[in-house]
C-alpha cells in the first residue's frame, strides 16, 4: 500500500468534521513531495470532495475542494492530464447528485479537450458523452440529444462500423429520445444499438439485456404491448442466467414485465411478477429504498385493476410511508401515489377520506410547476408520471362536488386558486419579484430585462452585424433564465409575496369590498365554478348542463353579425340561454340579488372568450345584461389577480407621457369597407348613418389575393380619427403625449421609448396567428428557443404595426416582443383592435395572448376586444372612456358607464361590447 494510500485510509477514520483539512493537508504535502503521482492526487481529491460534501449537505458550495482543484490545476498546467482529473471527478459530483457543478466540470473537461486534442478524438466523443448524461439528469433532454448526436457522429467516423462503443453512443441518444417522448426515434437508436451488442458480444451478455430493456419501454410507449413483452422477457431471462440471484436489475425486469403484463389484462401473472420483485428488492435493499415504495405502488395498480381495492390502498400506503421517508417533500412520485389512493377511496365510496390525498397531489404537482420550478431540475415535469395535473384537478373537482363532502378545507381552496396558469410564459412573475428583489438576484433580473430588450430590438433590425448577434444573445438569455429559475431567491420572494400558492386569505387581500371572484375550471366535459368573496365566503359548483361549449360557439357565430342590436332575439335568445345555464345557478352564491357590486372573473378554455357582462337574465321586460347588475372586469388567472394587486404598489409611471400608436394603412388598393364580414346590408342607427353602408369592423384577416405566407389586413379609416381624438384630448389635460401615425407607428419607434409609458395604445390590427402558417419563417432561423416555436402561444399573438410586408416579421409585434417592455408602473395598455383578447385558451392554462404579455411586462390592467369592434363609432368609444378616467373614475368605471350609455343608445353591440377590462380596477 502506497504512503497516500495508507495516510487517506488513516483520515477516512477521523470524525467527519477533521476529514476535510486532514484531506487537505494531504492533498498540498503531496503536490510537493509527489509532484508526478497524479493518480494518487486524484484519489486524494475524491476523497475531501465526499468528505466536504457529507460535511455541509447537497446546498453548500465545496469551497475547501474547489481551492485544492484549483491548486492542482495550476499544477498540472490545466491541460489534458487535467481534464482527466475533471473527468472523473465529475462522476462523482453526479453520483452525489450535484449536477450543477458536475455540469460545470464536464463543460471545462470538454473545452480542454477540444483545445488540445484533433477534432475527431475519442476523448472528445467521451466528453460529450458525459455533458450529456449530466444534461439528463438535469431534465435538458434537448441539450443532451445534440451531445448525444455530436458524440456519435465522432464515433462513427473515427470507429470500424459496429465498434461496441458506437451502440454505447446509439443507447444513450435512444434513453435522450425517448424522454423527449420521440419513442419511434428512440426505438430506432435502440434497434441499431442492439444489432451491433449482439454482433460484438456473447450470447446472454448483460449489456445486451440493458438495451433489450429500453427497447421495451420504448415500444410500451408505443403501445406495442406484445413486442414489449418479448423484449423484456428477454432481457430477464438473460438477467437471470448471467447475475446473481436476487440482483436488482432482475427486479428491475420483472417490475417492467409486470407493466406490460398489466397492459395486456394479464393481471394475475403481473402481480405474480411484482410480487417476485418486491421479495428481490426486500432482499437487496436497504429498508426505506424508494424501489420498496415502487413496487408497493405497481402491486396497488394491479391489485385496483384486479378490483381488490381494500389490498389496494394498503400497497398504496405501504408505498406513500417509503415515498415520504426518501424522497424530497414535493417529489411527483409521491404525488402519483397519493393520486391512485385517492380514486381508489372514491370508488370504496369514501370520497370525504379520498379528498384530503387528491389534494395534496394536486399541491405537489402545481408546487413543481411555479416560478421558480428548482425542483424540475431534480426530477423532471411531472407530466412524465401517469397522472398529469388536469386529471388530479379532475378527480378533486369530482370528489370535492360530492353530496357526502361538506364544508371545503382551506388546501382545497388553495389548490384550486392556484390550478390554472402556464409556468412555460409565468417566468414574467420576475416583473413583480424585480421590483421587491436585491442584491445578485436582482442584478440578475436587471440583465435579463436589458437582453430581452436588445433581443427585441435586433429582431427588427437590418444589420447584418445585429443578425449575426441574435444567436449570442439567444444563449445568454438561456443561460440567464436557467440561473434565475433555480435561484433559491426567486423561490423565496415567491414564497413571501404569496405567488407560489394562492391560498385565500391572499386572494381576499387583492379584491375589494363588495367584490367576489368567480373562477371558472373546464375540466374533460365538466364545467364547475368557483366562488370566493372578498369576506372569505367560499363554493364550489358543478354546472349540470353538458352543451355549454356549443352554447358558446353558438354564440360567438351570432356576434359575427356587427350590425345586431341587443334586443334582437338572434342575439338575445343565446345571451339568455347562456346566462341560465351559467349565471342563475350561481346567482345566489355571488350574491347578485344581495351585496355583490363588484365581479372579478376568470374564464378557463372555450369561456375566456365569452362576453360575461352581456349575458341576460331571462327577463319578460326585455334585455337585462349582467352588466347592467354588477361591474366586472377579467382576469387570466388567480395568480395574475394578485400578481396585479402586488404590482398596485410598485412606484407607477403617472408623469410620463402616453404613447399612442396608430396603423392606418395595410393595403393601398383596400379600404376598410372591403374587410368587412359579407353579411348583407343593415339600418343603422341615426349615429352613424354617416358610416360605411355595411358597419366595417377591425376585423380579422382580409385572405383573398397575393401569394405571401402571412395574413392580408385591410386599412383602417378610424385609426386616425382615434389617435386625433385621444391626442388632444390628453394634450388638453395637461398630459404628456408622444403620439405617432402612419408610417411612424413602427417596432423601432415603440422599443425606443425609454421609460414606462402612463398608457399604451395600439389603434391597428391584433391577430393569432396560425402555427402552419408563419412555420416556415421560422424553419429559416433555426434556433432552438421557444421564441422562435412558432406554435407557441406568446409566438402567434401579434399586433401589426408599420412595416408590415407579408413576408417576414418586420411590423410585426409578437407577444414575446411586447412582453419585453419596461411597463412597470403603466396604468392601461389598449388594443384597440379586434380579438384582441383572445389567443391561446388551452384549459387550465390561462389565455396566453397580449394581454398576459402586457401583464408580464409590468402593465396594470388591459382593454382589449373579443370579437370585432366597430371601427366607425371606436374614436368616439375610447374618447368617452378616457375621459372618464381624467374625470377620476376608475378604468373599470369608465368602461362600464361607457357601454351602459351605448347600450342606453340602442347602438350595436359591435360598437361596445366588445370591449373588455382585464386586470385591476
Amino acid at each position: 500500500m502506497s504512503r497516500i494510500d495508507k495516510e487517506l485510509q488513516r483520515i477516512s477514520r477521523l470524525p467527519v468534521d477533521r476529514q476535510v483539512g486532514a484531506y487537505r493537508n494531504l492533498h498540498t504535502l503531496s503536490l510537493k513531495s509527489e509532484t508526478g503521482n497524479y493518480p494518487g492526487h486524484e484519489r486524494i481529491l475524491e476523497a475531501l470532495l465526499r468528505a466536504e460534501h457529507a460535511l455541509k449537505g447537497s446546498n453548500e458550495p465545496l469551497t475547501v475542494f474547489a481551492v485544492a482543484l484549483e491548486l492542482q490545476g495550476r499544477h498540472l498546467r490545466r491541460g489534458v492530464v487535467f481534464a482527466g482529473f475533471l473527468n472523473n471527478l465529475a462522476t462523482v459530483l453526479a453520483e452525489l447528485r450535484r449536477f450543477d457543478e458536475a455540469l460545470e466540470m464536464r463543460g471545462e473537461t470538454l473545452a480542454t479537450r477540444r483545445a488540445a486534442l484533433p477534432h475527431r478524438d475519442p476523448l472528445i466523443a467521451d466528453s460529450l458523452m458525459n455533458m450529456a448524461l449530466v444534461l439528463s439528469d438535469l431534465r435538458r433532454f434537448d441539450e443532451a440529444l445534440l451531445g448525444h448526436q455530436e458524440a456519435l457522429a465522432i464515433k462513427r467516423e473515427g470507429l470500424p462500423a459496429g465498434h461496441p462503443d458506437i451502440a454505447i453512443s446509439l443507447n444513450n441518444l435512444g434513453t435522450a429520445l425517448y424522454e423527449l417522448r420521440r419513442f419511434d426515434e428512440a426505438l430506432e437508436k435502440h434497434e441499431e444499438a442492439l444489432m451491433i451488442q449482439r454482433a460484438a458480444l456473447p450470447d446472454g451478455d448483460p449489456r445486451i439485456a440493458n438495451i433489450l430493456n429500453n427497447l421495451g419501454n420504448a415500444l410500451y410507449e408505443l403501445s406495442r404491448f406484445d413486442e414489449a413483452l418479448e423484449k423484456h422477457e428477454e432481457a430477464l431471462k438473460i438477467r437471470r442466467q448471467s447475475l446473481l440471484a436476487g440482483d436488482r436489475l432482475t427486479a428491475a425486469s420483472l417490475n417492467n414485465l409486470a407493466n406490460v403484463l398489466q397492459k395486456l389484462n394479464r393481471l394475475d401473472e403481473a402481480l405474480e411478477k411484482h410480487e417476485e420483485a418486491l421479495v428481490i428488492r426486500r432482499a437487496a435493499l436497504p429498508a426505506g429504498h424508494p424501489l420498496f415504495a415502487l413496487s408497493f405502488h405497481n402491486l396497488g395498480n394491479v391489485l385496483t385493476d384486479l378490483r381488490r381495492y381494500d389490498d389496494a390502498v394498503q400497497s398504496y400506503r405501504h408505498a406513500l410511508k417509503i415515498w415520504r421517508g426518501a424522497l424530497p417533500k414535493h417529489h411527483p412520485q409521491t404525488a402519483q401515489t397519493l393520486h391512485r389512493v385517492a380514486r381508489v377511496l372514491g370508488e370504496l365510496g369514501q370520497p370525504e377520506q379520498g379528498l384530503p390525498h387528491a389534494t395534496e397531489a394536486l399541491n405537489i404537482l402545481l408546487y413543481n410547476e411555479q416560478f421558480p420550478q428548482i425542483s424540475k431540475t431534480l426530477w423532471g415535469d411531472a407530466a412524465e408520471f401517469d397522472e398529469s395535473v388536469p386529471d388530479t384537478l379532475a378527480l378533486l373537482l369530482e370528489l370535492a362536488t360530492h353530496p357526502e363532502v361538506p364544508e371545503l378545507p382551506g388546501d382545497v381552496i388553495t389548490a384550486l386558486l392556484t390550478y390554472k396558469g402556464n409556468a412555460d410564459i409565468e417566468q414574467g412573475l420576475t416583473s413583480i419579484l424585480h421590483a421587491n428583489a436585491t442584491g445578485p438576484f436582482c442584478v440578475r433580473l436587471d440583465e435579463l430585462q436589458a437582453l430581452q430588450a436588445e433581443m427585441a430590438r435586433l429582431q427588427y433590425s437590418a444589420d447584418a452585424q445585429d443578425l449575426l448577434r441574435v444567436q449570442e444573445v439567444t444563449r445568454q438569455l438561456q443561460q440567464l433564465e436557467q440561473q434565475i429559475h433555480t435561484d433559491p431567491e426567486g423561490a423565496r420572494l415567491a414564497e413571501e409575496l404569496q405567488l407560489r400558492m394562492i391560498t385565500p386569505p391572499a386572494v381576499q387581500s387583492a379584491l375589494h369590498d363588495d367584490e367576489a371572484l368567480l373562477n371558472l375550471f373546464v375540466s374533460g366535459d365538466a364545467v364547475y365554478a368557483q366562488v370566493l368573496h372578498q369576506d372569505g365566503r367560499h363554493h364550489l359548483h358543478r354546472y349540470a348542463a353538458s352543451d355549454l361549449e356549443e352554447q358558446v360557439a353558438h354564440l360567438r357565430l351570432v356576434l359575427g353579425d356587427p350590425g345586431l342590436l341587443l334586443h334582437e332575439a338572434a342575439l338575445l335568445q343565446p345571451l339568455q340561454g347562456l346566462y341560465a345555464a351559467l349565471i342563475t345557478p350561481i346567482a345566489g352564491l355571488l350574491g347578485l340579488e344581495g351585496d355583490l357590486k363588484q365581479l372579478v372573473i376568470s374564464g378557463d378554455g372555450f369561456l375566456y372568450g365569452l362576453p360575461w357582462d352581456l349575458l341576460c337574465a331571462p327577463d319578460a321586460s326585455g334585455a337585462r345584461p349582467l352588466l347592467a347588475q354588477v361591474s366586472t372586469r377579467l382576469v387570466p388567472t388567480p395568480r395574475d389577480l394578485l400578481r396585479l394587486h402586488r404590482l398596485a404598489s410598485v412606484p407607477g409611471s403617472d408623469m410620463n407621457p402616453a404613447v399612442l400608436l396608430g396603423v392606418q394603412s395595410f393595403e393601398e388598393d383596400v379600404d376598410s369597407d372591403q374587410e368587412a364580414p359579407e353579411n348583407g346590408a343593415v339600418n343603422p342607427p341615426p349615429e352613424l348613418r354617416s358610416a360605411p353602408g355595411r358597419f366595417a369592423t377591425r376585423s380579422a384577416v382580409v385572405m383573398t389575393g397575393g401569394t405571401a405566407e402571412l395574413p392580408r389586413y385591410g386599412n383602417l379609416n378610424g385609426t386616425a380619427q382615434e389617435i386625433g381624438t385621444l391626442s388632444s384630448l390628453l394634450t388638453a389635460r395637461g398630459r404628456a403625449v408622444s403620439s405617432h401615425l402612419s408610417p411612424d407607428a413602427s417596432e423601432q419607434t415603440l422599443l425606443n421609448i425609454g421609460v414606462a409609458p402612463w398608457v399604451l395604445h395600439f389603434s391597428t390590427h391584433s391577430d393569432v396567428w396560425d402555427a402552419e402558417q408563419t412555420r416556415p419563417l421560422y424553419q429559416r432561423a433555426e434556433r432552438l428557443d421557444p421564441r422562435y416555436d412558432p406554435a407557441h402561444p406568446f409566438s402567434r399573438a401579434v399586433v401589426l404595426l408599420d412595416g408590415y410586408t407579408r413576408r417576414n416579421f418586420q411590423g410585426v409585434l409578437r407577444a414575446w416582443e411586447l412582453g419585453s417592455l419596461n411597463l412597470r408602473g403603466t396604468e392601461l395598455v389598449t388594443f384597440s383592435s379586434c380579438n384582441s383578447g383572445l389567443g391561446d385558451m388551452t384549459a387550465g392554462r390561462g389565455v396566453a395572448g397580449l394581454s398576459q404579455a402586457a401583464f408580464l411586462a409590468g402593465a396594470q390592467r388591459t382593454i382589449t376586444t373579443l370579437w370585432p369592434v366597430l371601427d366607425a363609432t371606436t374614436p368616439q368609444w375610447m374618447g368617452n372612456v378616457y375621459t372618464a378616467r381624467l374625470d377620476g373614475a376608475s378604468w373599470q368605471d369608465a368602461v362600464r358607464e361607457e357601454k351602459l350609455r351605448m347600450l342606453a343608445e340602442e347602438q350595436p353591440v359591435s360598437a361596445w361590447a366588445p370591449f373588455v377590462l382585464n386586470g385591476l380596477a
